[in-house]
């Protein structure tokens, strides 16, 4: 059943429950927990993966203006009735002032047949986006589940602060630099993005050819799931130097955003002018179907590293069906998935789901098996 973590009984709770430390949220006889997260693979890694752990969801205590967060229920106990449970909610936001800021009514949060309780997301979610003029504050949210066959209603609380900025920290080596990439898919820190890129055009990756695929794979996937990143580079652009303007002129080009698009129509200096008109008749790509060289699956290495986003691995595992085809690819495929299965326990969990529920090419489907099993 979709949204069951089907190896996880109710009585393992606790082990659900320290995904949440360090935040507070009231748990009214355990029944539920309302989660702020700006983890956006947090419903893949829910919905994507044979559970052999709960996921150990990041909960956002800050965001800023533009930067969107998903409100998230989880049930923990609800009543069944003929085999079936049947629970909605309501969602209400306050502004500092109390003042109410959101309300929603009757969102879905279960209606399945069961028979036994299994820790369960509720199906209905909200992204939301505090922008001007929202005022900065402690915004508290209040979810009211309405629990139908145990004829029961109840409050679960929690809340988030809108901040007019994030402290960003400086990278101080290639080394710092490359951890915080290899890791910023497990605990994203978007507010970091901004110096990491300026990093990144200052240093040695930047002329490195190799490296240029996962890198840019991993900028494109941050700033698209964060486009107010976009925003505080365009409000600063002025101040950057030439050679960090025309980094971002590029990245902004394979954003494939209006917003950004808009803003490279408005650049009046000839140089970045015919930058511009230079990147647009290219046909450059990232992304094919099938993919066509091994530097694109270092793109969707770098897209999985900066989202969690079980697309990109999807997208690695087909390419398996290269393997006779097209050995170039095939076989790196393979090797860079094998490699990952072992380093990153995401990755195996998503594979281990692409295996039983994805229709793989027979190809594709017995190289994913060997690499699976040789652990």
């Amino acid at each position: 059943m979709d949204g069951m973590r089907k190896f996880f009984k109710y009585v393992l709770v606790l082990i659900f429950l320290a995904g949440f430390a360090g935040q507070t949220i009231a748990q009214p006889g355990g029944k539920a927990l309302v989660v702020p997260t700006t983890d956006y693979s947090t419903l893949d890694q829910w919905y994507r993966t044979i559970a052999s752990r709960v996921p150990g969801f990041v909960p956002a205590a800050q965001v800023v203006r533009g930067q969107r967060f998903d409100i998230l229920l989880a049930l923990l106990d609800y009543g069944i009735r003929d085999s079936r449970a049947l629970v909605t909610y309501d969602l209400t936001v306050f502004a500092p002032d109390e003042s109410v800021y959101l309300d929603r009514k009757a969102l879905s949060a279960l209606d399945s047949m069961i028979n036994q309780k299994f820790i369960m997301m509720a199906e209905g979610h909200m992204w939301v986006s505090f922008d001007p003029p929202d005022k900065s504050g402690r915004y508290s949210i209040v979810v009211t589940v309405h629990d139908k066959m145990a004829g029961s209603d109840y409050t679960v609380k929690t809340a988030i602060e809108l901040v007019d900025s994030k402290p960003a920290r400086e990278f101080k080596d290639d080394d710092d630099f490359t951890n915080w990439v290899d890791n910023y898919y497990k605990n994203p820190t978007p507010e970091n993005a901004i110096g990491a890129y300026l990093y990144y055009l200052g240093s040695s990756f930047y002329k490195d050819n190799n490296a240029f695929y996962p890198i840019f794979g991993f900028f494109t996937a941050v700033f698209h799931d964060n486009m107010y990143l976009a925003d505080q580079v365009m409000s600063r652009f002025p101040e950057l130097k030439e050679a960090e303007k025309s980094g971002f002129i590029y990245l902004f080009h394979y954003l494939h955003d209006k917003k950004t698009d808009a803003f490279l129509d408005s650049l009046v200096q000839a140089t970045f002018k015919n930058m511009v008109a230079d990147l647009r008749s290219r046909k450059l790509e990232f992304i094919s179907d099938p993919l066509k060289s091994p530097a694109q699956l270092d793109f969707l290495w770098g897209s999985f590293f900066g989202s969690g986003r079980y697309e990109h691995v999807l997208g690695l595992v087909k390419a398996l069906e290269q393997v006779k085809s097209n050995p170039l690819v095939g076989e790196a495929a393979r090797w860079s998935i094998k490699s990952n299965c072992d380093q990153h326990q995401l990755v195996r969990e998503y594979c281990e789901y692409i295996l039983r529920t994805e229709p793989l090419t027979p190809v594709a489907k017995e190289e994913l098996e060997k690499i699976l099993a040789a652990r």
